[in-house]
């Protein structure tokens, strides 16, 4: 029998009065009961969960502490961390934030039946948070709605400490005092039997929990799903269900990971294409479960509307061209025919053609048409092959349509190795005709090879495009800069095979632009490549694209690759210097560029959009930006565009347009630091979020995640900066205080850190010292004072006099 726990409330708060007042019972389940609390010392409300005092003698306090103390080392954004855990009056008790949402059980009883995106999403982060905890050796043991907590849209695992202390006990002494460890309708059947459990069981609860969510009950008699009955939700989610709700363990899915990476890319199947699907084999669901990590990432996160429009058989994508030769010796053409292809099919008005980005992710993987249809949003694919037969090349293509995978046309023709571009010309009419006959209307795409008549200039550039291509994939022999060497010399040999072709000159340029990033071999200096400084390489490139304006003044990739080098020295240049590059001259450039129709168009537009931000020009940045994510959503720098749409819309105080840009990037780029500093700065400023000091711990604690490492040492301080202003925002003066003292601690030569706490210090009412931080930074950065004019988040210091002087606004 169990304790009667009616003066549990009066008992616990004359034990811990001084510490904690408890305010109200919020909960109660069969192993604790939770309080809402008043953290005295900390000044904060807490969940206070006591065990029942049957179950805290069976566990012992020591044991209690000792394991739970390993359990609050959990770090996680989407587990509630523990606080504090202690013994008082024979009571054994934890805190943890108090979460202002409502439980995922409070929701199900409102609603019943969750949307389908709502319900998977939380799976996801729950099967997230499981993931981790499975990886230190922790099983839940009680994953049930009830300790699931909803916050600003995310999931929230609760309960991870009792469920630690309890594995580490005799679970027979927990039976033999009435207790059952677990919720017995989210019970896996190895836990029902007191068997010896490991993550998979915990796989099994949140099928039920999935499955409750979806069709607004538990499964019937505690029984393995035989199929969901209701036709909105794709088949892919059902078997992925089906497989974590199986009897035997190892027909489940092995990890957490996999049950999340699988229902991350079956979420994306439309209702309609589930229905002409259903009769596909259940294999599918395991090479789903194991697919290629960057293909699936691409996959379920490319921002997608809920409903999948018809494909539209205009929208193309080419794939890139296999090589089949021996020893792969024909890689480089291969790549320069699909480039070619895509730009002289993306000539045509009437087509709307995927860029090399684009489909670059799917280059050397085999992905199911309907997958890539689906991730790009197109309705016809190109793809072909490459091959050598002793002195003859063969190319094939196919036109295939990815909804039902029939093959639309397909070709194969040879030519003498010397007709190479005799065999492009057939090739792209060839594709031409094809797209007429499927699409009705008149195609003419003509081939594309930016004004050389020499197939050997030609190839040496491809050669040197794809030397330049293994360095940016890490995959190339020797050192970065001794790699970007050997692609300037090839680069350097097709100038000279056709002096008046400007393309070789602007990869020269491009050449010289990235030795201006990279370390020389055995030299930890950035920006030092086989001793050349950076602004000498940046010198270089410049005059490399001078060289090419002279040739083709007009030429979009020249002026594009001089915009580029010129933001970039305006960024490394001695800003005190008067007689140095400006802004004005890389936007001069990047703008010719950007209204030229061509490869680079998109990419103008989007480094435009950077140079007018830091000019303070918000709503023209906005503009730009939005035309580069227009032009091309798979630009390699895509990220960079989805945050400067964020950044211009939160300036401009749109923040929904704000919330939904920063939403966009937390899905395509998870693993991308800005979109930690999005959701942290919306939490800091945003009028209609709340100041959530655990959403921004959680977002900082994120930092784990965020790719390639190196960043997260610089990352992490600034991370913890804007959490400053949040929790300045929240009212918490001392603890804004310690982490920024904290932060600034942990990067003291980073100047962005100036410019970060210069505006907690706004949150905190300290215009003095917002003003002398700002101050500070102008010194190493002066031309950022028109964007520091227009700042929103210093709007508080507009009617001070010493910020008017500063930034240039005093009359």
């Amino acid at each position: 029998m169990l304790e009667p726990v009616d003066d549990l409330q009066a008992r616990l708060a004359a034990a811990l009065a001084g510490h904690y007042t408890i305010e109200r019972e919020i909960g109660r389940g069969g192993m604790s009961i939770v309080y809402q609390a008043r953290d005295l010392r900390n000044d904060r409300w807490v969940a206070l969960k006591v065990l029942r005092p049957e179950l805290a003698g069976a566990l012992g306090p020591a044991r209690f502490l000792r394991e739970i103390k390993v359990a609050a080392g959990l770090a996680h954004p989407h587990i509630l961390p523990l606080f504090e855990s202690d013994v008082a009056d024979r009571l054994l008790f934890y805190t943890m934030p108090y979460v202002e949402g409502e439980s995922l059980r409070h929701r199900l009883q409102r609603e019943r039946r969750l949307p389908i995106g709502d319900a998977v999403a939380i799976a996801c982060d729950v099967a997230d948070a499981l993931s981790y905890a499975h990886a230190q050796n922790i099983v839940h043991r009680d994953i049930k709605p009830e300790n699931i907590l909803i916050e600003a849209g995310h999931a929230v695992v609760s309960d991870f400490g009792i469920a630690r202390a309890i594995s580490a006990a005799n679970e027979s002494r927990m039976t033999g005092v009435g207790i059952v460890i677990g919720t017995v309708d989210y019970m896996s059947p190895e836990q029902a039997s007191g068997e010896e459990l490991d993550g998979r069981s915990d796989i099994y609860s949140l099928g039920r929990v999935l499955y409750e969510m979806l069709i607004g009950s538990v499964p019937a008699g505690g029984r393995r799903s035989t199929g969901i009955e209701r036709r909105d939700i794709p088949l892919e989610i059902d078997l992925a269900i089906q497989t974590a709700l199986a009897e035997v363990q190892n027909e489940r899915f092995a990890t957490a990971g996999e049950f999340a990476a699988t229902l991350r890319q079956s979420s994306s199947v439309s209702p309609s294409g589930w229905q002409r699907r259903r009769i596909r084999r259940r294999w599918r669901i395991a090479a789903a479960a194991a697919g290629v990590a960057a293909v699936a990432l691409l996959l379920w996160t490319i921002a997608k509307p809920k409903s999948i429009a018809p494909l539209d058989p205009t929208h193309i994508a080419v794939l890139y061209f296999d090589d089949l030769s021996a020893g792969g010796t024909l890689a480089h053409v291969a790549n320069g025919i699909t480039y070619d292809l895509i730009e002289a099919l993306a000539r045509v008005p009437t087509l709307r053609v995927i860029s090399p980005d684009g489909v670059k992710p799917f280059r050397g993987h085999a992905v199911a048409p309907d997958s890539i249809a689906r991730a790009l949003g197109v309705g016809t694919i190109v793809a072909g092959s490459i091959s050598a037969s002793q002195d003859r090349l063969r190319v094939a293509f196919r036109l295939v349509d990815p909804t039902s995978g029939a093959l639309i046309s397909s070709e194969t023709f040879e030519r003498p190795e010397g007709e190479l571009f005799a065999l492009q010309d057939t090739l792209t009419a060839e594709v031409s005709t094809a797209l007429r006959e499927r699409l009705g209307a008149d195609i003419r795409a003509r081939s594309s090879r930016a004004g050389t008549q020499s197939a050997r200039a030609w190839e040496l550039l491809q050669r040197a495009e794809a030397l330049r291509d293994e360095v940016a994939l890490g995959t190339g022999a020797g050192s970065p800069a001794e790699q970007l060497l050997s692609a300037d010399s090839l680069a350097a040999q097709a100038e000279r095979e056709d002096t008046r072709w400007a393309e070789p000159i602007v990869l020269r340029g491009w050449l010289d632009y990235d030795l201006a990033s990279v370390p020389w071999r055995g030299s930890p200096i950035k920006g030092i490549a086989a001793g050349v400084t950076t602004q000498e390489w940046l010198r270089r490139a410049r005059a490399h694209a001078d060289r090419a304006l002279t040739l083709q003044p007009n030429d979009p990739g020249a002026l594009e690759l001089r915009g580029t080098v010129l933001y970039r020295t305006w960024w490394v240049q001695d800003r005190t210097d008067s007689t140095g590059v400006s802004l004005k001259d890389a936007e001069r450039d990047l703008r010719a560029a950007a209204q030229i129709p061509s490869p680079v168009q998109a990419r103008a537009w989007g480094l435009l959009s950077a140079a007018l931000q830091f000019d303070g020009n918000t709503q023209q940045a906005l503009d730009a930006a939005q035309r580069a994510y227009s032009a091309d959503a798979f630009l390699t720098n895509a990220n960079e565009i989805v945050y400067r749409l964020f950044y211009a819309s939160f300036q401009l105080e749109r923040y929904s347009d704000a919330l939904k840009w920063c939403d966009t990037g937390r899905r395509r780029f998870a693993t991308d630091w800005l979109f930690l500093h999005c959701e942290l700065t919306l939490l800091a400023w945003a009028p209609d979020l709340p100041a959530s000091v655990s959403a921004a711990w959680r977002a900082v604690a994120s930092t784990r995640q965020i790719e390639p490492p190196q960043i997260r040492d610089w990352a992490e301080p600034r991370l913890r900066m804007i959490a400053a202003t949040v929790i300045a925002r929240a009212g918490l003066r001392d603890s804004a205080e310690h982490v920024i003292r904290d932060a600034r601690a942990s990067a003291p030569d980073d100047p962005e850190l100036l410019y970060l706490e210069a505006l907690a210090r706004v949150r905190l009412g300290d215009a003095d010292s917002a003003v002398q931080l700002l101050s500070a930074r102008l010194r190493g950065a002066p031309d950022v004072r028109p964007y520091l004019r227009k700042d929103v988040q210093l709007r508080a210091l507009a009617g001070d006099t010493a910020f008017q002087r500063l930034v240039g606004t005093a009359h």
